[in-house]
């Protein structure tokens, strides 16, 4: 019967694909593929991520410009000074140059250099803005008040609502001091000193008020049997007299003849390497008016780790083991913004200590402002031997308010409207910003994005043949905060 007959199942036939000439398929792939990518390219760039370069130095020396970069004739340390058309009149910058290091002067960098560097490369996050708001502290880039044809890279410091001012080198909003966490003091601080590049033939001993403890580019504390100490002291290598640590910035070069300011916000980094003994290492910081203390255990001392004042505050840090013998860690130390903060191989330490603002109140009298220091740290070990390897102090940006053409939140609070914001250059003694402009705040709405990667940093070097190129500095790749 029909009905029982089995239909038949359905016969797929393979056929070869028909072949395509090998020239037209691959020409016609790479040329989706460069569109594709070109597409995601623009995309990317105009919503997301763009790269911007910075020529002048307005952000030393957290993004660098267009520079010359040599090394100290005396110490050996790196010295870097930015090009002309940063600085508004006076002397070429790199004609009489001064060792930010030693204090070598005269230094001719203009022709005894080779040639310019080529200012930093950062990516720009464009669209974290349209998420949050700018946050203090923070790098941005922006369109300018004053003109908005270009793009400014400049720090957030005031915020929208607040009596912003600037005071002896501080920032306050609502009269109350504004402090930095580690990160963001790490990222802005400046180098006054290193430890590692002694000035030739002399050396380091004359810093120090005892010579002996210096031993070509480390310090050596044995306490083991009495106690040992050294205090730092910023003597001049060629007089010898001690003077206040200053605002001084090495990158400005010769072009600013100005009065430079005493500062008291300091940072000081080590690496400690325990020798012998059992006992504790401290390091001594003050900002000319109080000094700090960061007691680091060593060995099997049973101590803990300790962060106080003289005749104040002290605490414990629980989270510190005892550094071992034989182990090296890295160490930072803060005293800045009246802030007490540390950190132990790597490890922000959660013990802190915050002091009044000095002064309490912000006066109209510039003689309020603290005097500056020329002692600001020292050293000392107890029944422990350690070595101190790469020593360098640095200290805190320092906001200037006295120089021509200051005139918002210098001499009184300015107070800033809803979507308005208060932004200032890095390197403060040559920064054209909120402080100088007509148009002091930075409305919301010009906000671009933020920097969050230094991904193309150059640096100089000398290859035979070739002579000076420009290469990439691995040192200076860096997240920003």
């Amino acid at each position: 019967m029909p009905g029982n007959v089995d239909s038949p199942e359905p016969i797929l036939v393979l056929r070869p694909l028909r072949p395509e000439p090998n020239g037209d398929s691959f020409l016609r792939r790479f040329v989706q593929f460069v569109t594709m990518f070109g597409l995601v390219f623009l995309l990317i760039r105009t919503v997301v991520i763009e790269p911007f370069g910075v020529s002048t130095g307005s952000m030393a020396t957290t993004i660098l410009g267009n520079r010359k970069q040599a090394y100290c004739p005396r110490c050996g340390a790196e010295i870097v000074v930015g090009t002309p058309e940063e600085h508004r009149g006076g002397m070429h910058p790199q004609a009489e140059v001064t060792c930010w290091n030693c204090g070598l002067d005269r230094l001719d960098m203009l022709t005894d250099s080779p040639g310019d560097v080529q200012g930093d490369r950062f990516l720009v996050d464009k669209l974290i803005y349209r998420l949050r708001d700018p946050a203090r502290w923070e790098v941005a880039v922006f369109h300018g008040p004053v003109d908005d044809r270009k793009p400014y890279v400049k720090r957030v410091l005031g915020l929208p609502g607040e009596d912003f001012r600037l005071f002896d080198g501080d920032a306050y909003a609502d009269g109350t001091l504004l402090r930095k966490n580690l990160p963001q003091l790490s990222e802005m601080m400046v180098q006054v000193f290193d430890l590692a590049h002694p000035p030739q033939p002399s050396g380091w001993g004359l810093r120090f008020d005892v010579p002996d403890a210096v031993q070509d580019d480390r310090l050596r504390l044995d306490g083991t049997t009495t106690p040992a100490s050294v205090q730092y002291i910023h003597r001049d290598v060629d007089t010898g007299k001690p003077d206040v640590v200053r605002d001084r910035l090495g990158y400005n070069g010769g072009s600013l003849r100005r009065e430079w300011l005493p500062v008291h916000d300091f940072v000081l980094t080590c690496e400690l390497e325990a020798l012998a003994g059992n006992g504790v290492f401290e390091l001594r910081l003050t900002d000319s008016a109080n000094t700090a203390v960061l007691q680091v255990p060593i060995g099997a001392t049973g101590q803990p780790c300790r962060l106080g004042v003289d005749g104040g505050e002290q605490q414990q840090c629980a989270d510190v083991e005892p550094l071992r013998l034989g182990q090296r860690v890295a160490v930072e130390f803060a005293f800045a913004d009246r802030r007490v903060q540390a950190s132990i191989a790597g490890r922000v330490l959660r013990c802190r200590i915050d002091l009044p603002a000095l002064p309490t109140t912000l006066p109209t009298d510039p003689a309020a402002k603290r005097r500056g220091t020329a002692k600001p740290f020292a050293l000392s070990a107890a029944g422990v031997s350690v070595v101190v390897h790469r020593l360098q102090l640095h200290r805190d940006v320092y906001y200037r308010t006295g120089d021509d053409g200051c005139r918002n939140a210098t001499q009184a609070a300015l107070h800033l409207n809803a979507g308005e914001y208060f932004l200032c250059g890095d390197n403060s003694a040559s920064s054209y910003d909120s402080r100088l402009w007509e148009v002091p705040a930075v409305q919301r709405n010009a906000f671009l994005g933020k920097p969050f990667f230094r991904h193309q940093p150059l640096k100089q070097a000398i290859v035979p043949g070739l002579g000076a190129v420009q290469q990439l500095d691995w040192n200076r790749l860096k997240f920003l905060e």
